[in-house]
C-alpha cells in the first residue's frame, strides 16, 4: 500500500529506471484499479491495495524509428492526416507511441479518435475525429458510402481483366472490392491497380 508504480516495477522487473519511464510514456504500462485497465503514463502514482500493474515491454518495438504523420487539414473537430507506411493506426497493449492516434493527440494537444484504420504497411489519408460524437457521424457516412475509399496497389501477376470485382470476407464481414487495372509491366510481371 502506498508504493509508487515506479518502485514496484523497478523492484520486480530489475529493469533500468529510464527504460521503465520510457515504457510508461510509450503506453506499455497499464493500471488495473477496480475498473477497466487504463494506460499509466506517469509512474509516480501511488498504488492502492488490490491494484494490478501490467507491463507489456517489447524493446525492439519501443526503440523502433517510425516515420511521422503529416497533417493535411485541421478542421478543429476533425483533422485529415497522411499516415506513412510503418506507422500503426492505433495502439495495442504493447504501447501506442507508434500509432497515428497518439501522434495526433500529442501534436494537436486534443483527443484523437479513429474514424477508420489503415494497415501498418499501408500509407494513406486518415480522418481523425477530435470529438467522440463525430466518430459515429463519420462511420455513418462510410456505411452510406457517402465517403469513398480508394486504394492503389501493386500486385504480382497479370490481373484477370482490366476491371474486376473481388468478394471476400474481411474480418469475418462481407466486403466488395472493385479493381481497375491502371498499368501492367510484363517484364516485372507486376500490375498497378486502383
Amino acid at each position: 500500500q502506498g508504493v509508487s508504480a515506479y518502485e514496484l516495477l523497478k523492484r520486480h522487473t530489475g529493469l533500468e529506471g529510464e527504460l521503465l519511464k520510457q515504457a510508461a510514456r510509450f503506453g506499455c504500462v497499464w493500471l488495473e484499479s477496480g475498473a477497466k485497465p487504463k494506460r499509466l503514463r506517469r509512474l509516480k502514482q501511488r498504488l492502492n491495495q488490490g491494484d494490478v500493474i501490467h507491463l507489456y515491454l517489447n524493446e525492439a518495438l519501443l526503440l523502433a524509428e517510425i516515420p511521422q504523420a503529416t497533417c493535411i487539414a485541421d478542421e478543429t473537430d476533425y483533422s485529415i492526416w497522411f499516415k506513412p507506411r510503418g506507422m500503426f493506426s492505433q495502439g495495442s497493449k504493447w504501447g501506442d507511441a507508434h500509432s497515428i492516434s497518439r501522434f495526433v493527440e500529442l501534436a494537436l494537444e486534443r483527443p484523437a479518435y479513429l474514424v477508420h484504420r489503415l494497415d501498418r504497411m499501408t500509407a494513406g489519408l486518415m480522418i481523425i475525429a477530435h470529438r467522440k460524437k463525430l466518430v459515429q457521424s463519420f462511420t455513418e457516412l462510410f456505411t452510406q458510402r457517402a465517403i469513398e475509399k480508394v486504394y492503389y496497389a501493386v500486385s504480382f501477376g497479370q490481373p484477370p481483366a482490366s476491371h474486376f470485382t473481388m468478394n471476400e470476407l474481411l474480418d469475418d464481414r462481407p466486403a466488395e472490392t472493385l479493381a481497375w487495372l491502371l498499368s501492367y509491366d510484363a517484364d516485372r510481371d507486376r500490375a498497378l491497380l486502383r
